[in-house]
């Protein structure tokens, strides 16, 4: 069996499409008003199914988990599929699911850097900088930083 990021991202991307069918597929949700009960409901049911181990993604795969996000606010609310997705975001004050991921990955960053040297963690850090020809999400978060 071989591992795939990719195929780790549309596992969590169908994971968080079935939260939101479930969810939605409930009256109360369905007949809420509250934006705040509806945000709670997408915070602790459907985020959690979709950023399962964000930090170690590195900085990549959040659009295809943000579809999950905005389709749940849009069949909710009963909008178009083709609505702008900024326009969510402006209307109902929602946070771009890839700043909680780039929030995930710099704080697990931040704790690896920290580490002694001779921690495994940190070993695999330091060998993960090393690697060359290939990105790595090490790569990628040192790359933002400068």
């Amino acid at each position: 069996m071989r591992l795939s990021w990719k195929e780790h991202v549309s596992e969590m991307s169908k994971r968080g499409k079935a939260a939101v069918g479930a969810i939605l597929r409930n009256d109360l949700v369905k007949k809420s008003k509250s934006l705040k009960m509806i945000k709670q409901i997408f915070d602790s049911k459907i985020k959690p199914a979709i950023h399962y181990e964000t930090e170690l993604w590195g900085l990549e795969a959040a659009e295809k988990l943000e579809s999950v996000q905005f389709r749940f606010y849009k069949r909710l609310f009963g909008l178009h599929q083709t609505t702008y997705n900024q326009l969510i975001k402006g209307d109902f004050g929602i946070f771009s699911l890839k700043l909680h991921q780039l929030y995930q990955v710099f704080e697990f960053w931040l704790i690896l850097t920290q580490l002694p040297e001779d921690r495994l963690a940190k070993q695999a850090y330091n060998d993960l900088l090393q690697i060359n020809g290939k990105t790595t999400w090490t790569q990628q978060i040192k790359k933002s930083l400068d």
